[in-house]
């Protein structure tokens, strides 16, 4: 099987009036409750097709591609194992790896690897374009802002060839290599992930899934208050096909809700008309989701203590992966290499980062090291000029040092 690139797939980049909707990471939360990237057909081939929804900022959410419910399923364990390495490293190993082709057939119910390769197209293929008017500041003039929303970039699974960025050559994979798109990256790396119980998760039928991950994205961001969803968002959130008597809608929802009652997720759902085709729910959360909370927050607060502590947790997670790329000092021994990193721990004051300092030392010419230090000490280092930690200031330079070398 050839590895899948999503570069291969996207629609033609609209390059004279395409603008970057987003400057800042997007919270992983916000894409799970606004994009319903999967259908929750267990069947490839489905027909089901769903329209655009307007957004009340003025944009339009188009579906580019929906892959099926056994794509939702291999994606659920990517995030899973890149939440456990999160816990474990404090940060998100890329590529995400599973040992076998094997595992990911058990994931899917012991499918065949056929199965398994057009899942895998269709997870590669999923796609939203977020269309909307943006005004251009110098000129005053709008232009539609296209922004194309992905899960993932590339699989490859054991046995594909695949490219050797480091060393410059192709290998054969001996794992299962896959690679989450940037944003979802970013998010891990920002601690914005609100992390679901996937055990819990696992135990429902699709459309449950899918009530769980939205009500539980709701409690946590209203702290345990009632979570109120129109009938109408629903079924685009999930997707649903909607119906027009409630009757028939409560023969499809009734025994999803009936099955996070019974866990004890929701104690309760109310519903009443507010106009003659629409209803608003109220899903009142149960002890289950209050246990969630309190965990969530726990995590929240070790995020934070994290975030505040250290450099490494954060942003040079990901530019250790490109020096790691970058040949080592030819004639740096081991003694200098411990004393430039004595020197920028001795301006950055941030121990936690050591680790990564020594990979800088390792990578980066010495002499240009010291000169970065000497601005760092002369231009930033004054109270009250910068709100930024040292060693953030410090690790932002080199990440520009980077940039402008390989230019």
């Amino acid at each position: 099987m050839r590895e899948l690139d999503i570069r291969r797939i996207s629609p033609n980049n609209r390059t004279g009036q395409q603008l970057q909707l987003f400057s800042t990471p997007i919270k992983v939360e916000l894409h799970a409750i606004k994009i319903p990237f999967f259908r929750l057909s267990k069947h490839m081939g489905n027909s089901d097709r769903f329209s655009p929804i307007l957004l009340k900022d003025g944009g339009v959410l188009i579906p580019i591609y929906m892959p099926h419910y056994s794509a939702k399923k291999l994606f659920m364990a990517v995030l899973k194992r890149m939440t456990e390495d999160m816990r474990k490293y404090g940060h998100v190993k890329v590529p995400v790896e599973f040992r076998s082709n094997r595992e990911l057939r058990a994931i899917l119910g012991r499918q065949g690897k056929s199965y398994l390769e057009k899942v895998i197209v269709e997870l590669v293929k999923a796609a939203f374009m977020h269309v909307k008017a943006v005004k251009n500041v110098k000129t005053g003039e709008y232009l539609k802002s296209y922004e194309h929303f992905s899960l993932v970039k590339k699989i490859t699974l054991v046995g594909d060839k695949y490219y050797d960025v480091k060393e410059g050559i192709y290998r054969i994979s001996d794992t299962v290599r896959i690679f989450p798109a940037q944003w979802i990256i970013d998010n891990f790396e920002e601690f914005y992930v609100h992390m679901l119980d996937y055990d819990l998760w696992n135990g429902f039928s699709p459309i449950a899934q899918r009530l769980y991950e939205i009500l539980s994205y709701t409690y946590y961001a209203n702290r345990l208050k009632p979570a109120r969803y129109k009938y109408s968002t629903l079924t685009y959130l999930v997707p649903l096909s909607p119906q027009k008597y409630i009757s028939k809608a409560m023969k499809i929802l009734g025994p999803r809700l009936d099955e996070l009652i019974r866990v004890g997720y929701i104690n309760d759902v109310r519903y009443e008309r507010i106009d003659s085709n629409d209803w608003m729910f109220t899903f009142v959360p149960g002890p289950v989701a209050v246990e969630e909370y309190r965990m969530l927050g726990e995590r929240k607060e070790k995020a934070e203590k994290i975030n505040k502590g250290s450099t490494s947790g954060r942003l040079n997670s990901r530019l250790s992966e490109k020096l790691i790329q970058l040949p080592d000092l030819r004639d740096v021994d081991d003694r200098e290499i411990e004393l430039m990193v004595k020197d920028i721990l001795e301006i950055t004051q941030d121990r936690h980062s050591e680790p990564f300092y020594r990979l800088v030392a390792k990578k980066i010419n010495h002499e240009d090291l010291r000169e970065l230090l000497s601005i760092l000490k002369a231009d930033y280092l004054h109270p009250g000029v910068n709100e930024k930690s040292p060693g953030a200031l410090f690790v932002g330079m080199v990440k520009k040092y980077i940039k402008e070398q390989s230019t």
